[in-house]
């Protein structure tokens, strides 16, 4: 029944006014926004990912205002495209890590650390070019959420071994907890190989310096590890949520298990659905 849930159909979402805590629509391009209001979920959380497709969110946000919750920040899959530091974005090698059996480095992709420079197709974009943007449409839409952002230890650079830098996608993260915290907006967060150094962070940063809400997306930690998030002190625990899809969480089969076993840690009122559909068509 659980496992159901999670690829809910039509008629379920009609019935119980259930949304998509958590999708990425604007990837299909032409028409979506038609596609998005006949869907049956009641709402749907559309998550931006860099400054690139901020834009496209917010299209589809005005053009179908009662169906979309617009989301905006930055993937960890395209955290060394987002400076921090005015010199980071001259230095895109900075923001690489090589792959820890050493088989790679940034020295050894010429092209790409081209590209990620200034005037490159994908160039590193400065801090003063999206963080006062991210703050400029989390303020025009009251009700967006922060999202989406995390930390991805398999993440891998195209083309490359390299990774995302891990102190950046650390620092990125805390980045984007702060501002969400500071604006009391909920977060949807992606977390892949470290939730462990995730839970750490929030109980460091403490209620104070955590958002109202944060949601987990497509959950794949240790059912220990719910219990440790909701058990974080200071009411901390009480903000976390868990969202899951049947295709990260369930396209497997040998991951209905471990997903049941999620689903049956989780506190009812802190479980939420997802479909993390870049398609409006599923």
């Amino acid at each position: 029944m659980a496992v159901a849930a999670v690829s809910a159909d039509a008629s379920l979402l009609r019935r119980f006014g259930i949304g998509d805590a958590h999708c990425h629509p604007q990837d299909d391009g032409e028409d979506t926004a038609r596609r998005i209001l006949a869907l049956s979920a009641a709402h749907v959380a559309v998550m931006g990912t860099r400054l690139g497709d901020w834009a496209d969110v917010e299209a589809l946000a005005q053009a179908a205002p009662h169906k979309v919750i617009p989301c905006f920040g930055v993937h960890p899959w395209f955290a060394h495209r987002h400076a921090l530091h005015p010199d980071q974005a001259t230095q895109p090698a900075a923001l690489l890590d090589a792959p820890a059996n050493g088989r790679d480095s940034p020295d050894r992709h010429p092209a790409l650390l081209a590209a990620l420079g200034p005037g490159g197709d994908l160039a590193v974009a400065a801090p003063e070019q999206w963080r006062p943007r991210l703050r400029e449409l989390l303020l025009r839409h009251p009700h967006a959420l922060v999202g989406e952002f995390g930390l991805d230890r398999a993440a891998v650079v195209p083309g490359s071994r390299l990774q995302p830098g891990w102190d950046h996608q650390l620092a990125l993260t805390e980045a984007h907890l702060a501002l969400a915290a500071e604006l009391r907006r909920p977060v949807s967060m992606h977390c892949v190989q470290g939730y462990g150094h995730l839970q750490d962070m929030l109980r460091r940063l403490g209620p104070e310096g955590c958002p109202p809400k944060i949601m987990l997306h497509s959950y794949g930690g240790s059912v220990d590890l719910v219990k440790g998030f909701t058990r974080l002190p200071g009411g901390l625990g009480e903000r976390i949520y868990f969202s899951f899809s049947d295709v990260i969480n369930g396209r497997k089969p040998g991951q209905r298990a471990k997903l049941l076993q999620r689903l049956a840690a989780v506190p009812a009122e802190r479980l939420l659905l997802e479909s993390d559909q870049n398609s409006p068509a599923g």
